[in-house]
């Protein structure tokens, strides 16, 4: 009807989709939650001031489901935020847990070794380097636990690159069983390598994923 108080627009996309009518779904802050569109009545008859009061009423209405829609969408995603992070906690706490009592390991063997040395003087000189290897030993995988923890880290901020190129699979994995050879003997277990292929070229970081197959045989010897 002409006497409803409602802005009046003249919109070529409005008329050619066939909308003769908008009503704004506007939130608390004032902020458009959507539109409601509405076409032409059927016959000749207009919106009445009636029809204006009750898409009013109707927006109002969209308006709050609206919020509480999206209400509970937030409270759903801050509920699996803190799920998450309570996790990441739990994780974070047994990992530096393992890496406390891995890192206590070859200290106390490095300091046994080295009063064994400074205290003794009746060590031979065969023993004295078996000994100092078995300091090597240990001082190496102190170096291994720490780069871990520092990888884990840079991971964690997103911070840790990795350069692709060729290389032969075979002769990283000979790399790493040598690098682990110390840590088989002090364990007591026996590494065979049974390559069945001189080599085997791939797309990869080499000193990534001969950490990672180190992190592998470490895990198995535990």
């Amino acid at each position: 009807e002409p006497s409803a108080e409602v802005p009046r627009y003249d919109l070529q996309a409005a008329r050619r989709l066939g909308f003769a009518l908008v009503a704004p779904l506007r939130d608390e802050h004032g902020e458009i939650a959507g539109l409601l569109l509405f076409g032409r009545k059927t016959g000749l008859a207009s919106f009445s001031i009636e029809d204006s009061n009750l898409i009013v009423e109707l927006a109002d209405h969209a308006t709050r489901q609206i919020g509480r829609i999206l209400l509970q969408e937030r409270l759903t995603i801050e509920m699996h935020e803190s799920a998450r992070l309570r996790e990441l906690n739990r994780m974070k706490s047994h990992f530096v847990s393992g890496v406390s009592h891995d890192l206590k390991t070859p200290l106390t063997a490095i300091r046994m070794y080295t009063e064994m040395i400074s205290m003794s003087r009746s060590i031979q000189g065969a023993d004295t380097t078996k000994y100092l290897a078995v300091i090597d030993g240990e001082c190496q995988r102190l170096t291994r636990l720490i780069d871990n923890v520092l990888d884990f880290t840079r991971i964690e901020q997103g911070r840790r690159h990795y350069s692709l190129q060729d290389a032969d699979l075979v002769e990283i994995l000979r790399e790493a069983v040598a690098v682990m050879q110390y840590q088989f003997d002090i364990s007591g277990c026996e590494c065979v390598l049974d390559v069945q292929c001189p080599a085997c070229a791939v797309s990869a970081d080499p000193a990534a994923m001969q950490e990672a197959l180190i992190n592998v045989m470490s895990n198995a010897i535990k």
